[in-house]
């Protein structure tokens, strides 16, 4: 178990790291609730593959193993009847899997609907509340729930059907015919000798012990399961290309901004900025306005390198903002969003969010921003 929990720990961290490096291009995409699902529940139920596949799995062969060599050495021709289960058990996993898979996959996926949803609404309340949105999205959830709901049923109803009672009819078929090959090796009405009285008892008792481990692994496979389907979306979040790290030695000494002919398409043949032209002095403050879709969101997108503007196209101080390195851009330009983004921590870790500054650094900051008095009184 500690095994499996560190192997959680790093997997989780891996992903949260990763998601932290993904560009901007991903998040424009991709739904906060389904992300945070992958982040938290996947990865959990990724333990499953380490705890049962280490544990409770290699137990029951070990165990099933030892018992078959055991009765090979008692009767060797009982023992191979015996053996039977193992492909017989291994028909029935594969038909679980191919009848249980899609409904598996298809859960999962519904369950980070449901995140996403709930979500969405709790961060947008304000207007989902101010526009009596509030039964339309119950209804929306309450249909993805039935869903989620459906797809589970269908799950457990193939595993109602094909693990356990598969498994205790074969163990009462398999004993019956375990004592009806004993009993034709006697049809001349010889009877049994006290030895063979024996190895019959205990043929009769190794069954239910051979069985009980291939049940221990059956029950199993549905954790299994969906524990595989959990690893293949964690796999698929971690096969996301990471934002390219820039390295170069350019810096930002003065902040003249330039944009010459500048032509951007999130798509191709579908052209958001049209041949832009701007020269921003150094220290001046200029306002960018424009309709809805005019493309303002898209050309500080394109200044703050959240998506790769075309070379030459964007210059700050006659660089190109691709020739100037990661911490030198970060250290000099600075995004204040329209709508406020704060963590759930204390004032000083909102103000330095992440950085390594001082406490004077971040006193002047919160005096900049005239949040200095509230901020001592709490």
């Amino acid at each position: 178990a500690g095994v499996s929990m560190r192997a959680v720990q790093r997997i989780r961290e891996q992903v949260y790291g990763h998601v932290l490096r993904l560009p901007m291009a991903f998040f424009d995409r991709a739904i906060t609730g389904q992300l945070v699902s992958r982040v938290t529940n996947d990865t959990e139920a990724v333990k499953t593959l380490y705890v049962q596949a280490t544990y409770t799995v290699l137990d029951s062969v070990i165990v099933l193993l030892a018992l078959l060599l055991t009765m090979a050495w008692l009767d060797w021709r009982l023992m191979l009847i015996v053996a039977v289960l193992v492909p017989a058990v291994l028909g029935i996993v594969w038909l679980y899997q191919r009848l249980s898979a899609p409904a598996v996959a298809r859960t999962r996926a519904l369950r980070s609907e449901l995140n996403a949803q709930a979500a969405e609404s709790i961060a947008g309340m304000a207007v989902v509340q101010a526009a009596g949105a509030a039964p339309a999205f119950r209804a929306r959830y309450g249909a993805t729930n039935a869903a989620h709901f459906d797809s589970r049923r269908t799950e457990l109803r193939a595993n109602a059907w094909l693990l356990r009672p598969a498994l205790d009819f074969l163990n009462v078929a398999l004993l019956a015919a375990v004592i009806a090959v004993y009993g034709l090796r006697h049809g001349d009405g010889s009877g049994l000798s006290a030895l063979e009285v024996g190895v019959l008892y205990a043929f009769v008792g190794y069954i239910a012990r051979v069985v009980e481990p291939l049940i221990q692994i059956t029950m199993q496979f549905s954790q299994l399961q969906q524990a595989m389907v959990a690893a293949a979306r964690v796999n698929t979040l971690l096969d996301e290309a990471e934002a390219p790290q820039n390295a170069a030695a350019g810096a930002i000494p003065h902040g003249h901004i330039q944009v010459h002919d500048l032509h951007f398409a999130y798509r191709p043949g579908r052209p958001v900025l049209h041949g832009l032209n701007l020269d921003l002095p150094p220290g001046s403050v200029t306002g960018i306005v424009g309709h809805t879709g005019s493309g303002k969101s898209t050309l500080l997108s394109l200044l703050l390198r959240f998506y790769a503007a075309p070379p030459g196209a964007v210059l700050i101080d006659g660089q190109p903002v691709a020739e100037i390195g990661d911490e030198a851009f970060r250290a000099a330009v600075g995004l204040v969003p329209q709508e406020p983004f704060l963590l759930a921590a204390s004032a000083r870790e909102n103000i330095a969010m992440g950085r390594p500054i001082s406490a004077a650094q971040v006193e002047a900051a919160a005096r900049a921003a005239q949040a200095h008095g509230f901020i001592s009184a709490l």
